[in-house]
């Protein structure tokens, strides 16, 4: 099967959070949204915004666990799938969160033909910042008090997040096997609400974004 191979990086000049994973391009980008998720080791509990470069549309997802892509005029997931919007060298922002978001760069590096996985994790480089983080300012504040056990707020980070927080880290092929569990059935009788006037961004900001 075709499948684009992307890379994505957390935007950030502390930390290097990188992905190399592929995923089918018939998916949706409900679907997409769901991989990248598992890639980074989080739930998709926050509202996931796509900003594409190339067709300059925004797709909004904003509750992974309802199966439903909402974004611009889309009426079923079958009209969000990927390679509808993305070709090799296509280059695309994630911005997961509200007010405080993480932003993450993303580009499909490679198409590849006959491959024989719906998704698969390639390499991992950096701990997945903690999901609930109101972005990337209060995850280091995090890390400075799990790195410091004098500091006031140590022992109620620790009840958080747990003392081996940032040794615990989930290798490639613990990530592979949660791919099996995935529901990434595309259903093409699944309506979608347009959600294109409810959206917290604007392409006002798209250029910034890119």
């Amino acid at each position: 099967m075709k499948v684009f191979k992307y890379n994505l990086k957390l935007r950030s000049n502390d930390l290097n959070i990188v992905r190399d994973f592929v995923a089918r391009g018939d998916f949706s980008f409900h679907n997409l949204s769901k991989i990248i998720m598992t890639c980074l080791n989080w739930t998709g509990e926050k509202q996931i915004t796509y900003f594409i470069e190339s067709s300059k549309i925004e797709i909004t997802d904003s509750r992974i666990e309802i199966p439903k892509t909402m974004g611009i005029n889309f009426k079923s997931d079958r009209d969000s799938i990927c390679e509808n919007f993305l070709d090799k060298g296509s280059k695309f922002v994630m911005i997961y969160g509200d007010e405080t978001p993480f932003v993450f760069d993303i580009e499909v590096v490679d198409v590849i033909y006959d491959y024989e996985k719906d998704a698969e994790l390639l390499n991992s480089i950096g701990k997945e910042p903690v999901e609930s983080c109101e972005g990337e300012r209060e995850y280091m504040e995090i890390v400075s008090i799990l790195n410091n056990p004098d500091d006031s707020k140590y022992d109620e980070t620790i009840e958080w997040i747990g003392k081996d927080y940032l040794n615990n880290t989930l290798s490639i092929e613990s990530i592979n096997e949660n791919f099996e569990n995935l529901d990434l059935i595309l259903d093409e009788e699944n309506e979608v609400e347009d959600m294109s006037g409810d959206s917290e961004y604007s392409f006002d900001i798209f250029s910034d974004l890119m």
